[in-house]
């Protein structure tokens, strides 16, 4: 088999993980690996092992192995976003929003315009922080700022009040 086969079998992934059959998408990119393998390429596209643990971790599977091909092609290629993006949406699947939001920072920090990481950066941040003010966990240093900043406003002696233009308390 050509390495045109392997490509062909990953868009047949790629297709497949868009309309969330994760379970053919995961071999349709495994045989994208296999085949190159078989090919004896020098340099494995990493591509494929990132999707792949994607589309593991999407399916219920081992979460372990699809954490760890995501992280292994994210740590190959550092610099591409898109490697981020999947790491992170894996560390979702497994309930970790704390290290799935980390990676989402970074990939935007690489590249601010890309679409996917912004959405997910956005739509993370928004559950996380209701989440937080529905609990009443504030941290221990905004708590302190606020009852420094409430017990001041309301001990102002009267002469500074009136030398700053502030109304009288």
């Amino acid at each position: 088999m050509s390495l045109l086969a392997a490509e062909r079998s990953f868009n047949d992934g790629l297709a497949a993980l868009a309309e969330s059959r994760n379970r053919q998408a995961s071999k349709h990119f495994r045989n994208a690996m296999q085949i190159e393998e078989t090919r004896n390429v020098s340099r494995p596209d990493m591509r494929y092992l990132s999707y792949y643990g994607l589309s593991v971790a999407r399916a219920g599977g081992n979460s372990a192995v699809g954490l760890r091909s995501c992280r292994t092609a994210a740590d190959q290629e550092p610099h591409k976003p898109v490697f981020l993006l999947n790491l992170g949406l894996a560390h979702l699947e497994c309930g970790e929003s704390d290290r799935a939001f980390d990676c989402f920072r970074r990939g935007a920090s690489l590249a601010p315009a890309h679409g996917p990481l912004r959405r997910e950066l956005a739509r993370l941040t928004r559950q996380i922080r209701p989440a937080l003010k529905e609990r009443g966990k504030v941290h221990l240093a905004h708590r302190w700022v606020n009852q420094i900043r409430s017990g001041w406003r309301r001990r102002v002696p009267r002469w500074l009040a009136l030398s700053r233009g502030c109304p009288t308390l």
